[in-house]
């Protein structure tokens, strides 16, 4: 698993121990705002039901849950999740909270409107397994929304692995399942004068 050396808001998820994101959840502050991309692409949708793969605390749930969505995220860090709980309850919100293994856990079949998978970086092969849960997951005409790191960012952000981000095209094989699939490239100003982010943004609807 890896952090961008720069800012605790790029959480790269790839396959490590549950006890090493314990202890990060535990020792940085994190963000509280939901991903910009996201605010813009599902901003109007209908509310309905959300699926959070790899919620963490919660940033993107919690606007959501906010907007009236009923939320499930899921995370295998406990610490992540208590500090979601904390997070919904002050202001307000409920969310279904699972403490589990985003690789191994049946998410079922055409069960939400709207799924997430929020800066997770895996090998392609396992990201694609993964991606293929997920949309099963949708009802039809449910929307997916994915976002993660170009390799643009390299050095600034995510993982140091360029395999391991993404690009334009890294993706073209995936989601055969889905009827309609955008994807493009975002940049975003860093904090602090650090060099711009770049991020590949993935939106489709089955």
């Amino acid at each position: 698993m890896y952090l961008n050396r720069f800012s605790p808001l790029r959480i790269i998820y790839v396959i490590e121990s549950n006890e090493f994101w314990d202890e990060r959840y535990k020792s940085v502050d994190w963000p509280i705002h939901p991903d910009a991309s996201l605010v813009e692409l599902a901003g109007d949708l209908t509310p309905g039901k959300v699926l959070d793969v790899g919620c963490g605390p919660a940033r993107n749930s919690i606007w959501l849950a906010e907007k009236g969505w009923e939320v499930t995220g899921i995370d295998a860090s406990k610490i992540g999740l208590e500090l979601a709980s904390v997070r919904a309850e002050r202001v307000g919100v409920n969310l279904n909270l699972i403490h589990d293994d985003i690789l191994a856990y049946d998410y079922g079949k055409e069960l939400f409107d709207l799924a997430i998978i929020a800066n997770i970086h895996m090998a392609t092969e396992v990201s694609n397994s993964l991606f293929d849960k997920v949309v099963d997951s949708l009802k039809p005409q449910g929307h997916l929304f994915v976002v993660g790191h170009h390799v643009k960012s390299l050095g600034v952000a995510g993982p140091p692995d360029p395999d391991l981000l993404y690009t334009l095209d890294k993706f073209d094989n995936s989601f055969t399942a889905l009827s309609f699939v955008h994807i493009s490239e975002v940049v975003r100003n860093n904090d602090n004068d650090e060099p711009n982010l770049y991020d590949v943004v993935i939106w489709g609807s089955k």
